[in-house]
């Protein structure tokens, strides 16, 4: 499976796309919103992992966008600080899970 993982700090962004890679699967990292839909385009990935506080757009006017709306690309966003209400927009919206972070490698196994 292929991940994009979406997350504005480089270490805890390596992190996870390595933890991705140590469970087989092939994995790249975006700094922004913006340039996790230049790589959607380009290299459609079979899941995102979506950081929810990100420089530029915000991840609920990434949801929002029709195309990734209609791409039926799994995405689970994750935060260590969203509020309860911008959790169940977030699904309201799409996502396919809400994660807090820091999220347990074990459960990060289960859902990859």
């Amino acid at each position: 499976m292929r991940v994009l993982v979406v997350e504005d700090d480089a270490i805890v962004g390596e992190v996870l796309r390595d933890l991705c890679i140590e469970l087989g699967h092939e994995a790249e990292t975006a700094g922004s919103a913006e340039d996790a839909l230049v790589r959607v385009q380009r290299d459609r990935p079979d899941l995102i992992l979506l950081d929810f506080r990100l420089p530029g757009m915000s991840v609920l006017d990434f949801l929002r966008l029709p195309w990734v709306r209609n791409a039926g690309i799994p995405i689970i966003v994750v935060s260590g600080i969203a509020s309860d209400r911008e959790a169940d927009e977030c699904l309201a919206l799409g996502a396919a899970r809400f994660l807090a972070k820091p999220v347990p490698q074990e459960q990060q196994q289960r859902l990859l």
